[in-house]
């Protein structure tokens, strides 16, 4: 993530070297609160502006995804191979693994010459308890007494 910061223009300052572990070092989906948390143990005086900027600048290069969340935001790391199941209903996002659609693009970009730095899939729907609950919402709604 630092090169992609580096190559895109953009300094490299402690405060951002902080961030960037945090990233690193933290959970797959990570919130600006928990950067900001975790970054503080490398660089004390990290500010919150400072994380929210650094945040942008990697989504900006493609290195970092913003994602929806029941609590707000979550970020990811743009890698090879992160997949979501993101439930409409009430936010949840799901990793998984082994999609078939990588093996089935992977030919293509290397035919074209093209250079996969990473991918991300995320997968829209409602989730179990969520079809639940639709499901016996609209129940309510058919039944006349």
């Amino acid at each position: 993530m630092e090169t992609r910061l580096k190559d895109a223009g953009y300094r490299i300052t402690q405060s951002r070297r902080a961030v960037l572990r945090a990233l690193e070092g933290g959970p797959a989906h990570v919130s600006a609160a928990q950067v900001l948390a975790l970054g503080r143990k490398a660089c004390r005086t990290l500010s919150r502006a400072s994380v929210y900027r650094t945040l942008e600048a990697l989504e900006a290069t493609g290195a970092l995804r913003a994602l929806p969340s029941p609590d707000g935001r979550v970020y990811v790391r743009v890698t090879d191979g992160h997949h979501h199941l993101v439930c409409q209903g009430c936010g949840d996002v799901q990793d998984f693994d082994g999609c078939a659609l990588c093996n089935a693009w992977a030919p293509v970009a290397e035919a074209e010459g093209f250079s996969v730095a990473g991918q991300l899939l995320e997968v829209f729907g409602l989730c179990r308890e969520c079809r639940t609950e639709e499901a016996a919402h609209a129940k309510r709604q058919d039944d006349p007494t």
